[in-house]
């Protein structure tokens, strides 16, 4: 497995930045984008940020057509994941968006309302029993960890002859300083993403030595 990091490009010709702006206007064509770029036997896991797009993919070199060579081949960075290890005890700062709405546990907010609770903080206690399943140490994290849930969205997929499906998609934008409980499965979910929503642009673990 390796990680990419490709970042497109600001100063372009207005033609080539419409192209660009194209493959990316949406979390459905950034989907459609991402599958083309790394079309193997698994599928990519990915998160856009500004103008820098993060991938995890089994393919060391993504497909790119000639113009998109062009324009990012110089720009776009490689690192392979398979010789990686974490230790137990180890602390990370992690980094992950999630889908707080098609998951095992969907509905958060809706189900919190429903049973009087505080929608943040069961929002912050669902993100805390995904990052448990990834292998990470939860008990004590105190203000170590910050949960921003951002407004939800949409996603338009056309479907043929009939009227495109709009998805809803819930981000949660969690920062945290974490202890590593489980190497194994960090690194599995590193690899492989966390939570639902992956075709979308969630699940994608960003992880750094604290």
């Amino acid at each position: 497995m390796f990680l990419h990091q490709v970042k497109l490009p600001s100063q372009v010709s207005p033609q080539d930045g419409v192209y660009l702006h194209r493959l990316f206007q949406g979390r459905y064509e950034a989907h459609r984008t991402i599958s083309r770029w790394f079309r193997g036997e698994k599928p990519p896991v990915y998160y856009k940020q500004g103008n820098v797009l993060y991938v995890v993919s089994e393919l060391e070199r993504p497909s790119f057509n000639q113009d998109e060579q062009y324009l990012l081949e110089d720009s776009s960075r490689v690192r392979s994941l398979d010789g990686i290890t974490f230790r137990a005890g180890q602390y990370l700062k992690v980094q992950i968006h999630l889908n707080a709405v098609y998951s095992d546990d969907s509905a958060v907010w809706a189900r919190a309302r429903a049973q009087g609770r505080n929608p943040r903080e069961a929002l912050r206690e669902w993100c805390l029993r995904k990052l448990e399943q990834a292998g990470f140490e939860t008990s004590q994290v105190g203000d170590n960890l910050t949960v921003d849930a951002q407004g939800q969205e949409s996603v338009r997929k056309p479907v043929s002859g009939r009227k495109a499906l709009e998805i809803p998609v819930q981000p949660v934008v969690v920062n945290a300083v974490l202890q590593v409980r489980e190497p194994e499965k960090v690194i599995e979910h590193y690899k492989a993403g966390l939570g639902q929503g992956k075709a979308w642009g969630f699940g994608l673990l960003r992880l750094a030595k604290a």
